[in-house]
């Protein structure tokens, strides 16, 4: 009857105190960390997942820089090569002009090449720095106006450059080399 009376009497359902769980705290039922159990592993892949698109962005970067670079030394020794034939042409010219169109200038200079009407501009390397300048020879040493042969060098920055020679001082990498034509 007295279950009858807490459903009848709506009052006493509520006046009477209710039971709350004890809660224990038993180490197997502690979670370790605040990540549902389930979601573990998927983090852990992600973050693997992110050092390896990093990485791989990193080594595209770093290749690309090194691509990049090598094109760019390769382009200023193409340069250097066209420089010294369009010299070595510009000297066959100068030769042309002289007395017994014999001789070479003693000394690449403006006033040999420029003002002579030979050439506008006498070319520099692209960098135009210590070891990266054009070297021209006046052969015999001794010469002075009467020079019947010359070498032409350029430093060349590619160690791999299949038209370059043992570096002439001051080149370190490699030298690329011209010379007056054979019968000069």
């Amino acid at each position: 009857m007295a279950e009858e009376n807490l459903v009848a009497n709506p009052q006493i359902a509520t006046t009477q105190p209710t039971t709350q769980p004890v809660v224990t705290t038993n180490p197997k039922s502690v979670p370790t960390s605040n990540f549902p159990k389930g979601n573990k592993g998927g983090l852990v892949k992600k973050i693997v997942a992110l050092v390896i698109l990093l990485a791989v962005i990193a080594g595209v970067l770093y290749f690309g820089r090194v691509y990049w670079q090598t094109w760019q030394l390769k382009q200023r020794d193409s340069k250097r090569k066209t420089d010294i034939q369009a010299l070595q042409e510009d000297l066959e010219t100068f030769k042309g002009k002289t007395k017994d169109k014999k001789y070479y200038p003693g000394a690449l200079t403006s006033d040999a090449m420029v003002k002579t009407g030979i050439i506008a501009k006498i070319p520099q390397d692209p960098i135009n720095k210590q070891p990266f300048i054009y070297i021209y020879q006046s052969l015999p040493a001794t010469c002075l106006g009467d020079c019947t042969q010359y070498a032409l060098y350029a430093c060349l920055e590619n160690k791999n450059d299949k038209q370059g020679i043992d570096p002439v001082y001051p080149c370190t990498i490699k030298s690329y080399k011209v010379t007056s034509p054979q019968g000069s």
